[in-house]
Protein backbone atom coordinates (compact mmCIF):
# COMPACT_ATOMS: atom_id res chain seq x y z
CA UNK A 1 0.00 0.00 0.00
CA UNK A 2 1.04 3.93 -0.71
CA UNK A 3 -0.78 6.75 1.22
CA UNK A 4 -1.23 9.80 -0.33
CA UNK A 5 -2.86 12.86 0.44
CA UNK A 6 -6.22 12.04 -1.44
CA UNK A 7 -6.51 8.24 -2.08
CA UNK A 8 -4.39 5.31 -0.85
CA UNK A 9 -3.14 2.65 -3.49
CA UNK A 10 -2.69 -1.10 -3.57
CA UNK A 11 -2.39 -3.92 -5.76
CA UNK A 12 -3.27 -7.68 -5.94
CA UNK A 13 -0.41 -10.18 -5.43
CA UNK A 14 -1.07 -13.47 -6.56
CA UNK A 15 0.15 -16.84 -4.50
CA UNK A 16 0.37 -19.88 -6.48
CA UNK A 17 -1.52 -23.15 -5.25
CA UNK A 18 0.27 -23.89 -2.19
CA UNK A 19 0.42 -20.50 -0.65
CA UNK A 20 3.84 -20.92 0.07
CA UNK A 21 5.56 -18.44 -2.93
CA UNK A 22 4.70 -15.56 -3.91
CA UNK A 23 3.35 -14.86 -7.25
CA UNK A 24 3.36 -11.68 -9.08
CA UNK A 25 2.21 -8.78 -8.32
CA UNK A 26 0.05 -7.75 -10.60
CA UNK A 27 0.25 -3.79 -10.84
CA UNK A 28 3.91 -4.06 -11.39
CA UNK A 29 3.64 -6.52 -14.18
CA UNK A 30 1.48 -4.43 -15.89
CA UNK A 31 4.07 -1.55 -15.42
CA UNK A 32 7.05 -4.31 -16.88
CA UNK A 33 5.28 -5.60 -20.03
CA UNK A 34 4.09 -1.84 -20.81
CA UNK A 35 7.40 -0.42 -20.36
CA UNK A 36 8.59 -3.04 -23.43
CA UNK A 37 6.93 -1.05 -26.50
CA UNK A 38 7.28 2.49 -27.12
CA UNK A 39 3.46 3.42 -27.62
CA UNK A 40 2.83 1.71 -24.62
CA UNK A 41 5.19 3.46 -22.84
CA UNK A 42 3.86 6.36 -23.47
CA UNK A 43 0.24 5.60 -22.66
CA UNK A 44 1.25 4.10 -19.71
CA UNK A 45 2.92 7.77 -18.64
CA UNK A 46 -0.75 8.93 -19.61
CA UNK A 47 -2.04 6.51 -16.82
CA UNK A 48 0.08 7.04 -14.09
CA UNK A 49 -0.61 10.97 -14.86
CA UNK A 50 -3.87 10.22 -13.98
CA UNK A 51 -3.50 8.25 -11.13
CA UNK A 52 -1.17 10.83 -9.86
CA UNK A 53 -3.92 13.55 -9.77
CA UNK A 54 -6.18 11.18 -8.24
CA UNK A 55 -4.10 10.54 -5.34
CA UNK A 56 -2.63 14.40 -4.60
CA UNK A 57 -5.41 16.46 -6.03
CA UNK A 58 -9.23 14.73 -6.20
CA UNK A 59 -9.32 11.10 -4.50
CA UNK A 60 -10.03 8.31 -6.97
CA UNK A 61 -13.76 9.54 -7.74
CA UNK A 62 -15.82 7.56 -10.01
CA UNK A 63 -15.49 9.64 -13.03
CA UNK A 64 -12.18 9.51 -13.95
CA UNK A 65 -12.78 5.11 -14.38
CA UNK A 66 -14.67 3.51 -17.17
CA UNK A 67 -17.15 0.67 -15.81
CA UNK A 68 -16.10 -2.88 -16.76
CA UNK A 69 -19.06 -5.11 -15.16
CA UNK A 70 -18.02 -4.79 -11.22
CA UNK A 71 -14.37 -3.10 -11.22
CA UNK A 72 -13.28 -0.61 -13.24
CA UNK A 73 -10.53 0.86 -15.90
CA UNK A 74 -8.59 3.31 -16.75
CA UNK A 75 -8.68 5.65 -18.69
CA UNK A 76 -12.24 6.79 -17.84
CA UNK A 77 -14.38 6.68 -21.22
CA UNK A 78 -14.16 10.61 -21.86
CA UNK A 79 -9.98 10.19 -21.95
CA UNK A 80 -8.89 9.06 -25.51
CA UNK A 81 -4.86 8.40 -26.39
CA UNK A 82 -3.85 10.65 -28.99
CA UNK A 83 -1.52 7.88 -30.78
CA UNK A 84 -4.00 5.33 -30.94
CA UNK A 85 -4.51 4.06 -34.29
CA UNK A 86 -8.10 3.75 -34.79
CA UNK A 87 -10.57 0.14 -35.47
CA UNK A 88 -7.66 -1.82 -34.03
CA UNK A 89 -5.88 0.32 -31.27
CA UNK A 90 -7.89 1.13 -28.31
CA UNK A 91 -5.27 2.21 -26.55
CA UNK A 92 -4.05 0.64 -22.75
CA UNK A 93 -6.70 -0.40 -20.10
CA UNK A 94 -5.63 -0.40 -16.53
CA UNK A 95 -8.41 -2.93 -14.52
CA UNK A 96 -8.50 -2.12 -10.92
CA UNK A 97 -11.26 -1.74 -7.60
CA UNK A 98 -11.89 1.52 -6.68
CA UNK A 99 -12.98 0.60 -3.18
CA UNK A 100 -13.97 4.21 -2.61
CA UNK A 101 -13.04 7.64 -3.18
CA UNK A 102 -9.65 7.44 -0.41
CA UNK A 103 -8.70 3.43 -2.03
CA UNK A 104 -7.95 2.26 -5.27
CA UNK A 105 -6.36 -1.59 -6.18
CA UNK A 106 -5.04 -1.29 -8.78
CA UNK A 107 -4.48 -4.59 -11.12
CA UNK A 108 -3.65 -5.33 -14.66
CA UNK A 109 -4.21 -5.37 -17.87
CA UNK A 110 -2.78 -4.45 -21.29
CA UNK A 111 -3.42 -3.31 -24.87
CA UNK A 112 -7.04 -3.82 -26.14
CA UNK A 113 -7.27 -4.72 -29.78
CA UNK A 114 -10.98 -5.32 -30.22
CA UNK A 115 -14.16 -3.75 -30.09
CA UNK A 116 -15.03 -6.39 -27.51
CA UNK A 117 -13.15 -6.70 -24.08
CA UNK A 118 -14.00 -10.76 -24.86
CA UNK A 119 -11.83 -10.89 -27.97
CA UNK A 120 -8.90 -9.37 -27.02
CA UNK A 121 -6.67 -11.65 -26.18
CA UNK A 122 -4.03 -8.78 -24.19
CA UNK A 123 -6.86 -7.43 -21.92
CA UNK A 124 -9.46 -10.83 -21.33
CA UNK A 125 -7.51 -12.59 -18.90
CA UNK A 126 -7.27 -9.56 -16.80
CA UNK A 127 -10.37 -8.87 -17.18
CA UNK A 128 -11.84 -11.99 -16.06
CA UNK A 129 -9.78 -11.74 -13.24
CA UNK A 130 -10.49 -8.05 -12.17
CA UNK A 131 -14.06 -9.90 -12.70
CA UNK A 132 -13.27 -12.69 -9.87
CA UNK A 133 -11.30 -10.83 -7.31
CA UNK A 134 -13.54 -8.39 -7.04
CA UNK A 135 -16.50 -10.22 -6.39
CA UNK A 136 -14.44 -12.30 -3.73
CA UNK A 137 -13.39 -8.83 -2.17
CA UNK A 138 -16.96 -7.48 -2.00
CA UNK A 139 -18.01 -11.00 -0.28
CA UNK A 140 -15.06 -10.72 1.81
CA UNK A 141 -16.10 -7.41 3.19
CA UNK A 142 -20.08 -8.78 3.39
CA UNK A 143 -18.56 -11.66 5.65
CA UNK A 144 -16.56 -8.99 7.55
CA UNK A 145 -13.17 -10.54 6.61
CA UNK A 146 -12.10 -7.37 5.29
CA UNK A 147 -12.83 -3.71 6.80
CA UNK A 148 -12.77 -0.65 4.92
CA UNK A 149 -12.05 2.36 6.98
CA UNK A 150 -11.34 5.40 4.74
CA UNK A 151 -8.29 4.35 3.27
CA UNK A 152 -7.49 1.67 4.87
CA UNK A 153 -7.98 -1.51 3.99
CA UNK A 154 -8.25 -3.95 6.91
CA UNK A 155 -7.93 -7.86 7.54
CA UNK A 156 -6.35 -10.73 9.40
CA UNK A 157 -2.32 -11.04 8.90
CA UNK A 158 -3.14 -14.39 7.59
CA UNK A 159 -6.23 -13.53 5.59
CA UNK A 160 -6.28 -13.89 1.68
CA UNK A 161 -8.79 -14.39 -1.04
CA UNK A 162 -9.21 -17.47 -2.59
CA UNK A 163 -10.57 -17.33 -6.32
Amino acid sequence: MEDFDKASLYSAQILNDNLDIVGSEQYLEFLHEMKKVEKDRRQLGELQKIIKRMVTLDGAEENFFRRENSFRALPPHWFTFFDSDGIEDFGLRLYCIRVNDEALILLNGGRKTAQSVQNCPNCFPHFQFADKLTTAFYNAIYLNDIEVDGSQIKTDPNFYLEI
